[in-house]
């Protein structure tokens, strides 16, 4: 009688047990195996069997949620890439984990849109090179639309709308001083042309209008023209736009001694002055070079050395615009 009651128990916790794994109860499957008190049955090989099943079975839960709560952790800190390996690995061990799956569509969701992203940004700098300011404005604009909170993209937008709007006062101002210069009235054509200068230095299709302002201004007197053009290139030269100095001097055509002297002494300053920006841009290089290898220490260093030479440098701008913001913040940190 004992044996045959040890059987029928044997048998019932059997099946408790491997229906409680069937419906994935761990806690019910371990609480019948930690309620068994029989010697025959905890000596039992079969009961030993699913006593290490439940163990396998616990072992790889606790193992899954740790990898799920590591590739959502990867996944909100913007590594999809990484995410999506851990999740695959739980679906491998668990196909029916649907935290898994949930996780790789989104994974699979953020890569594309990484993807769409580079390729926007790659089409923005390439129409920033072409000077296509307002197609690179649309693209910024969908850049903002996949990622609404990415500061690079509200940068970048905010640059090319300040380019866009120079251009377009620029274009006013051509086009109102080439109408008083029709109607002779060429100081005032002067005038507005120096507010160009200000807007946009080197601005070639200005820079023609002056000279050929200039020219119709005889009367003005020569000396007085020389003595406007001299000013004129120390103040590009001040503002530390050395070529458009250099090219405004070439304008000067004067016999006076004392300007003569001040044009000599004014090319030496523009002289040293683009050696410094020489110098500023291989440094500059040297910072992007670095950052290509991904030597950040190595990019800092150059990065001092900019700072050094010109601490009034545009580098942060162009740093804070072509890097994404994690390295920017690695590098200035």
């Amino acid at each position: 009688d004992n044996m045959a009651n040890n059987s029928d128990e044997l048998e019932k916790a059997l099946e408790q047990v491997e229906a409680a794994l069937i419906e994935k109860d761990l806690g019910r499957a371990s609480a019948l195996l930690n309620s068994v008190s029989s010697k025959e049955i905890l000596e039992n090989e079969r009961f030993q069997e699913l006593v290490n099943r439940v163990r396998f079975v616990s072992d790889s839960r606790d193992s899954i949620q740790k990898m799920l709560s590591e590739a959502a952790h990867l996944l909100k800190h913007d590594d999809p890439h990484q995410a999506k390996v851990l999740f695959k690995k739980v679906v491998e061990i668990s196909p029916d984990e649907p935290l898994a799956r949930a996780g790789l569509q989104e994974c699979r969701r953020k890569i594309d849109q990484m993807h769409s992203i580079n390729l926007i940004i790659q089409n923005i700098r390439q129409h920033r090179e072409s000077g296509d300011f307002k197609s690179a404005r649309e693209y910024c604009r969908e850049w903002l639309q996949y990622d609404p909170s990415s500061e690079q993209a509200q940068d970048i937008l905010r640059d090319l709308e300040r380019i866009i709007s120079r251009e377009r006062e620029i274009l006013v101002l051509l086009n109102q001083s080439q109408e008083l210069m029709d109607l002779g009235r060429n100081r005032e054509a002067i005038d507005l042309l120096e507010k160009l200068k200000d807007l946009a230095p080197g601005t070639t299709s200005g820079e023609e209008l002056l000279a050929k302002a200039v020219n119709q201004i005889n009367s003005a007197g020569l000396l007085e023209i020389a003595e406007a053009q001299l000013d004129d290139a120390r103040r590009l030269m001040n503002q530390g736009h050395y070529e458009a100095a250099s090219k405004r001097l070439n304008t000067i055509e004067t016999e006076n001694s004392d300007l003569v002297v001040e044009i000599k002494l004014l090319r030496r300053k523009i002289a040293t002055g683009l050696e410094d920006q020489e110098t500023e841009a291989n440094f500059t290089r040297k910072v992007f070079e670095a950052i290509g290898r991904e030597d950040l220490d190595d990019a800092r260093v150059w990065l001092n050395m900019v700072i050094e030479l010109n601490p009034s440098s545009e580098i942060f701008h162009r740093l804070r615009l072509e890097l994404d913001p994690e390295t920017y913040s690695d590098l200035t940190h």
